[in-house]
């Protein structure tokens, strides 16, 4: 979390803050912020359709055969 508050997320270190009472309702803030977009992330994660990979084989089966009966015809 630290990490996050800091230079890869929400930027803490930005605000120049003196005043206690406005850092600690800014620290108030931005954990509520964290856990709602962590909770976001992993509900996103959950949630992810696997990718279908498709089956080329038997459109390949095919496509020989047709090419075989062409072959034959001439």
């Amino acid at each position: 979390m630290f990490k996050a508050m800091k230079s890869s997320g929400f930027n803490l270190e930005d605000t120049h803050l003196t005043d206690l009472e406005r850092i600690s309702k800014l620290l108030a803030a931005l954990a509520i912020a964290f856990v709602w977009a962590y909770l976001a992330g992993i509900d996103k994660h959950e949630n992810i359709k696997p990718i279908r990979i498709k089956s080329m084989k038997e459109e390949h089966i095919v496509s020989l055969n047709m090419d075989l009966l062409e072959l034959n015809a001439l």
